[in-house]
């Protein structure tokens, strides 16, 4: 089974990793191994930040500058949430700072006018690119 990691950027400006699924194994479900989890240990990499001035958030970017090198080869996708503006300036980024990353074909674009139906929204942009991996 491929092991999915998320980034989030967190409202306290960190960032926080959240397994979406992962391998089951004895060694997975060990209390005793609860360690950092690290990009470069997942298959599939969702991030998601929102929009600030344009760009992708600038906490992301910092943590992608440090550790893009780390998600070569990975498939990743990006959720961005902004209020109206265009979000290719953050796609751009990711791009950037990941650039041997191999992004989905479509990012998930949070807005005003569709923010109601978020939850639906990411389990089709979820579910469609699973199909397409």
């Amino acid at each position: 089974m491929k092991k999915i990691i998320t980034l989030l950027l967190a409202i306290f400006a960190t960032v926080a990793f959240v397994s979406c699924e992962k391998a089951t194994t004895s060694e997975d479900t060990d209390p005793q191994k609860e360690e950092e989890k690290k990009p470069e240990d997942y298959d599939r990499i969702i991030i998601v930040t929102p929009l600030w001035w344009s760009n992708m958030a600038a906490i992301m970017q910092s943590y992608l500058f440090q550790s893009g090198s780390k998600m070569e080869g990975k498939t990743i996708g990006l959720i961005v949430s902004s209020y109206s503006s265009s979000i290719s300036e953050v796609v751009k980024d990711a791009k950037r700072l990941v650039p041997k990353g191999n992004f989905y074909e479509e990012s998930l674009w949070i807005n005003n006018s569709n923010h109601s139906k978020r939850a639906d929204l990411v389990k089709e942009w979820l579910a469609s690119n699973q199909k397409t991996q």
